[in-house]
């Protein structure tokens, strides 16, 4: 990916840090980032929230929460595989999904009372290991129908990411795409509330921040990497 701004590579150029001072604060800063250097073109890295930041974005169900709950599923099973998905139940409760403990109280502690509809069906055949494909309407809790069961495998089933030999190099167990920045800082966060209280680390990339800190990052080894797909091409294509 090049600029059309600076006619670097690694970023779009509505991530560019050298747009307008108008649009972004001195220094190549924006809300809720922080600059890593001054000079020439800064580069900032998101600043990752407290365990209050997270669990004090609370959920704003509105008045029609419950009339959502209610919502007709449509499924279908385009596979082979031994089990139907029809033998597969939706969950009416999160308590019926046999979480790791850790991630069900970071559930209960988000305030989530009851699965939505996609969270009913989607967290049951992601613990069956099924690839499934869904859409739902926004505002759904489409992230946590599959970031929650994630993040319960990755403890449950999964070595951690730095390899289960010592030596091994660190190699992220799941990869999570989104188009922009603003989804996939949002994303991160709900991972890192899913995973608060455990050993699963997991970091944000996408164009226009510190390409350095990021390798560093992963070479600590995150279980999850949440990316823009630009970001992603530019890291694998220069060996990271």
């Amino acid at each position: 990916m090049i600029c059309n701004n600076c006619k670097r590579s690694g970023h779009s150029a509505i991530d560019c840090p050298l747009k307008s001072a108008g649009n972004q604060n001195r220094g190549g800063r924006q809300d809720g980032e922080h600059p890593a250097r001054f000079g020439g073109a800064a580069k900032y890295e998101p600043l990752t929230p407290s365990t209050d930041e997270l669990f004090d974005r609370a959920i704003d169900v509105g008045q029609n929460y419950d009339n959502l709950l209610d919502l007709p599923v449509q499924r279908s099973d385009t596979t082979a595989a031994s089990t139907s998905i029809g033998d597969i139940k939706p969950i009416q409760l999160f308590a019926e999904a046999k979480l790791d403990e850790r991630v069900y109280i970071n559930v209960k502690h988000s305030g989530y009372e009851a699965p939505t509809p996609i969270q009913r069906y989607a967290i049951p055949l992601v613990l069956a290991e099924r690839d499934i494909m869904a859409c739902a309407q926004t505002g759904s809790g489409k992230t946590a129908a599959y970031l929650v069961p994630m993040v319960s495998m990755l403890l449950t089933d999964c070595p951690p990411a730095s390899g289960p030999h010592g030596g091994d190099a660190p190699c992220p167990l799941a990869l999570i795409f989104a188009p922009t920045r603003e989804l996939v800082k949002q994303i991160w966060w709900e991972t890192l509330k899913f995973a608060d209280g455990t050993r699963i680390k997991s970091m944000a990339t996408y164009g226009g921040t510190n390409l350095q800190s990021e390798v560093e990052q992963l070479q600590n080894g995150p279980e999850i990497v949440v990316a823009t797909p630009g970001r992603l091409i530019h890291l694998v294509r220069e060996g990271h």
